[in-house]
């Protein structure tokens, strides 16, 4: 029980499971930084004749997008792990935005293990599925997150 109001300190009616605005910021960057490396990848890698960049030249920038690519994942993962405590625990028991929030963390679970699966599968023909599995889900996982950002920001989408 808590002092001044009686009710039990478990509850989470009226109780401010949002992020600050610090914690916010730093979650959007590091969710950003993933985002962007990989479509700066996306774009050498398949595009890099369009753009006008040697093959030699994209495939050296290729290795520099894919290590600030996982600096910024294991940013965005210790970012992404530290709402799941506090912010998602206390959403999920207050009933708001399940369908979103969940639909987040399933994508982002997807991208996990679909990266796992890249950077750990050695057979060449598990990589390329892993690989398109992998930028497939990457669109559903930025979808899914400005869908739930949008909706704790309206308050439409439970």
């Amino acid at each position: 029980m808590t002092a001044q109001s009686g009710t039990p300190a478990h509850t989470v009616r009226g109780a401010s499971f949002g992020l600050s605005r610090g914690h916010r910021h730093w979650l959007y960057r590091a969710m950003l930084a993933v985002a962007l490396t990989g479509l700066v990848w996306m774009v050498l890698h398949y595009g890099h004749g369009l753009i006008g960049v040697d093959g030699h030249a994209a495939r050296s920038a290729e290795a520099w997008c894919m290590k600030l690519h996982g600096a910024a994942v294991m940013a965005a993962l210790v970012a992404f792990g530290s709402v799941l405590p506090h912010h998602v625990r206390l959403a999920w028991r207050a009933g708001r935005h399940r369908r979103s929030g969940a639909g987040l963390i399933s994508a982002v679970l997807a991208m996990v293990l679909t990266g796992y699966g890249l950077y750990y599968l050695g057979d060449e023909d598990w990589h390329d599925y892993a690989s398109w599995s992998h930028q497939a889900v990457a669109a559903l996982a930025v979808a899914a997150c400005l869908i739930h950002v949008r909706s704790s920001r309206k308050g439409r989408i439970r």
